[in-house]
Order: structure tokens, then C-alpha cells, then sequence
């Protein structure tokens, strides 16, 4: 009776093993949550991403990757221009490198131990950085406009930048201004509109250089649908007063139209009119049939040539003047054209290139003593990636030299051992020798102790083993 029992227990446990695999190998497979309330907060040149921890049923989520463009993803798979990988599960992340007064919009995503990512992006958010001060985050459009950015461009002007166009119903009412440090309100004398551009005139003696200013929208700020501002972190944004309010742009544009002209005016000659030439005559005789016989009676005519010829005359002292006329002409460029922009082309390339997308591990080779790496490569905007670099380390230790792949290769093999984490970091490098930020993968061949992982599928399999002998062995003895 005891042989029966136990031949039927060991049936039954070959019976379950197959559906424990399955079940185990499912959810294995199954990717973190999707990540929610993602928040963007502008700065000068960078915008500051933070949003909730997400999920894994499986395991732990153990970094994120964050996308983002200037262009709105809007439409079903779609897909941002870059990415960037935070390599840590810390749920904020400041993405660096942005073009101030240039609205970005952002996507973030999950990734779990086994390389599993989300299958959504969050919910879209946008947000423009500036070198003045911060401007609002957006968390989706609803059809209301929203207030982006705020700029002190004249003593009296701040000029506000909309989502969309609109139209104000009461333009001294429209928007409020505060001083940030004392809540101080600020009069607002007019506002006039231009599309989606707003500029606010105000008493120019009211604004301190360097303080910190707010501008809010009201509802009495609405788009051509007839849609107000919603009150929130939308409708307000902050600026900084300043006293230099010529843009780089603008100047280099007043230095460009400046040097147009001087190229196409010829040079400017000035002549100098040349004083008169006199030579006064040594003898009465010099002046030819202009005297008068003796005969006649003309002393005036006669003494006035006498005083002519007088060495006490200062006309006879003059010196004689080249009658030729005196051309002045510039005779450099320098002088000329002061404005040359610089030559820029032979200008050293300093910008890295992008990283490759979508790294991941094969983790059926986890076991095999070789894994096998893929990506895909990153997008070549400037044509100049000249190499691939892939470096591996274990655990926390050094990292290799790197294995220098070609700008091609999508896929490799890296030696592993078990029961050990390994890191991977995949370099781009351009021709400039610029090396990307990398794109970065983790993995380990440690045998999971958690939630009944592969640890179980071996247990179960020793299992079989067993049961098979015993049964064997059993039948045997019958």
C-alpha cells in the first residue's frame, strides 16, 4: 500500500511540473506597470523629470528609460527622437543639454531585472527651459491653453508665451504679476497680442535687476475655441528682471544685416577740394594787355597793381598746391568691416553622438557561459559614428577595457560565469572621438530565490529524477 501512495505522489508531481514551468516562464516575461504622474520642471538649459515608482509582478524594476523630442508624440507608435537611460531606479532624473526657450516633450518607461520594459510610455509631459527662470510643465492637453514660458525683454515689456494662439478679454486684467519673495502685486498698464505671444507692459521702476518674478494667467485668457486657462501648475510661470536685453540672436543678426551693407557699398572716396592756385606776377609786363598806356589817365587801376605786387602782400607769400585732389580710401577691411562674423567650419565637433536603443540580454543564454547581447544602433543624425565600444563588468567591480565592435554590429557575445551580476555598457563614438552617455543593461546567472522562479523549476526537476528512480526501482521490487 505504502509503494502505491508514493508512486502515486510522484505521478502527480510529474503531472504538475510542466504547468509550473509554463506558469514561471509567463511571468518571467511580464513587463513592470507603466509609469504614471510624471512632472517636468524647466531650468536653464535642462528639465527636471520626477514621477511615481512602478511595478513589477516578478521582481523589482530596476531603472528607467526616458524619451523625449521636440516634437509631440501623438499618434499609436510613434516614437520620441531620443532616449536616455537614468541607470538607477531613482524615480527622478534632470535630462541636461537642452536648448533654452525650445519646448521639449518627454515619455518615461520601466525596466525590470530580466529587461523587461513598460509597454506604454507614461503620459506625455512638455515643458521649455530658460536662462531667466522656470517655466510650467504640462500633463497632457485638454483643449486649454496653457502658459509656457515668461521673458523680461525691455524695461517695460515681459513677454509671455502661450501654448496656442488667444485672445484676452480684459488685457490689463488678463494676466497677474507678483513679485516672488513678497507676493507684491505688480500693476500690468497693457498687454497687447500677437498669435500666441502676449507682451506685458508694466512701470519699468517696479522691477529689481535679479529678482524673481510671477506671471499668472487668468481665465480671462482663453484660445479661439473659446477655452480658458485652467487654474494649476498651468497657468503660471516665473522670470527673472534683467538689464541686458539684447539677445545673442539679435545681435548677431544686426552684425550680419551690417555687413551685408558694407560689402555692397563700393568704398568711400573723399575728396578734398583743392585750395586755389595763385601766382602773382614779378613785373608789370606779366600782365600783358592788361595795363593801359601811359597816356591815359588811370591811377586807381595803377595803384591797385602796385599793392598787388607789394612784398608786404600775403598773397605773394603762399605756397604753390598740388591741384591734384586727394583721394582717401580705407585701407584695411578691418577698418571697414569690423563686423566679420568668425569662420565656425573649422570649429572642433564637441557633440557627442546619440546612444544605441533597445539593449537588451538573451536570458535563455543565461546558463550557457555565453550571452548574447542586441541593440539597436544609434541614429547617425550627423553621419559621422565611426565605432561601437562595449564594456562589461561584474558586481560592482572595474570596468574592462572595451571591445571595439564597428558602427554596424547590432549583436555580441559576452563569456559569463554563474552566480555572478554582470553590467554592460554599450559606447558610441564619432569620428571626433566624442563618446555617447551609453546605453546600459544588467543581468545576473544568480539562480532567483524569489516568488517561485527558476530556483523552483530545479527543485521540481531534481524532483522528476528522483521519481523516476524510485518508480523504476519500485516496479522493480513488485
Amino acid at each position: 500500500m505504502k509503494y502505491l501512495l508514493n508512486r502515486a505522489f510522484l505521478l502527480a508531481a510529474l503531472a504538475v511540473m510542466p504547468l509550473v514551468n509554463m506558469a514561471v516562464f509567463a511571468q518571467a516575461l511580464q513587463p513592470p506597470s507603466d509609469v504614471r504622474n510624471v512632472e517636468a520642471t524647466p531650468k536653464n538649459k535642462a528639465v527636471l523629470l520626477e514621477w511615481d515608482a512602478a511595478t513589477d509582478a516578478d521582481g523589482v524594476v530596476v531603472r528607467y528609460i526616458i524619451y523625449y523630442g521636440v516634437e509631440p508624440v501623438t499618434d499609436e507608435g510613434g516614437n520620441y527622437d531620443q532616449e536616455v537611460d537614468t541607470q538607477s531606479d531613482e524615480t527622478s532624473f534632470e535630462v541636461k543639454n537642452l536648448v533654452n526657450n525650445d519646448t521639449y516633450y518627454f515619455g518615461v518607461t520601466a525596466v525590470d531585472e530580466q529587461g523587461n520594459e513598460s509597454d506604454l510610455y507614461s503620459v506625455e509631459v512638455s515643458a521649455t527651459p530658460t536662462a531667466g527662470g522656470t517655466s510650467a510643465a504640462s500633463s497632457g492637453s485638454d483643449g486649454a491653453p496653457i502658459l509656457q514660458n515668461a521673458v523680461h525683454t525691455a524695461p517695460n515689456k515681459i513677454l509671455v508665451v502661450m501654448s496656442e494662439p488667444v485672445r484676452l478679454d480684459e488685457p490689463t486684467d488678463a494676466f497677474e504679476l507678483t513679485e516672488d519673495a513678497t507676493g507684491n502685486s505688480i500693476t500690468i498698464l497693457n498687454a497687447t497680442v500677437n498669435s500666441e505671444q502676449v507682451t506685458l507692459f508694466v512701470d519699468p521702476s517696479l522691477l529689481e535687476v535679479d529678482e524673481i518674478y510671477r506671471v499668472t494667467a487668468t481665465t480671462g485668457v482663453t484660445d479661439f475655441d473659446g477655452n480658458p486657462v485652467s487654474s494649476g501648475i498651468v497657468d503660471s510661470v516665473e522670470f527673472r528682471a534683467q538689464e541686458d536685453f539684447e539677445s545673442e540672436e539679435e545681435e548677431v543678426e544686426e552684425l550680419d544685416e551690417e555687413e551685408e551693407t558694407l560689402i555692397d557699398e563700393e568704398p568711400l572716396v573723399v575728396e578734398e577740394e583743392p585750395e586755389p592756385v595763385v601766382t602773382p606776377p614779378t613785373t608789370p609786363d606779366d600782365f600783358g594787355s592788361f595795363f593801359l598806356d601811359d597816356e591815359n589817365d588811370n591811377s586807381e587801376t595803377a595803384d591797385f597793381l602796385d599793392s598787388l605786387l607789394s612784398p608786404d602782400n600775403p598773397i605773394n607769400n603762399l605756397e604753390t598746391v598740388d591741384p591734384d585732389p586727394v583721394a582717401i580710401t580705407p585701407t584695411s577691411t578691418e577698418t571697414t568691416n569690423p563686423t566679420t562674423n568668425p569662420d565656425l567650419s573649422s570649429a572642433p565637433d564637441q557633440i557627442p553622438p546619440q546612444d544605441a536603443r533597445n539593449i537588451n540580454a538573451d536570458a535563455s543564454t543565461y546558463q550557457t557561459g555565453e550571452v548574447l547581447i542586441t541593440w539597436q544602433p544609434a541614429v547617425d543624425m550627423d553621419g559621422d559614428i565611426k565605432d561601437q565600444v562595449l564594456y562589461t563588468r561584474v558586481g560592482l567591480g572595474a570596468w574592462d577595457n572595451g571591445l571595439s565592435l564597428g558602427k554596424d554590429i547590432t549583436q555580441a557575445k559576452i563569456a559569463v560565469k554563474p552566480n555572478q551580476n554582470y553590467q554592460i555598457r554599450l559606447v558610441t563614438v564619432d569620428q571626433s572621438g566624442n563618446e555617447s552617455f551609453g546605453a546600459a543593461f544588467e543581468f545576473s546567472t544568480t539562480l532567483s530565490q524569489s516568488g517561485g522562479g527558476e530556483g523552483t523549476v530545479i527543485a521540481l526537476t531534481v524532483i522528476a529524477v528522483f521519481g523516476f528512480f524510485f518508480l523504476f526501482a519500485g516496479g522493480r521490487r513488485a
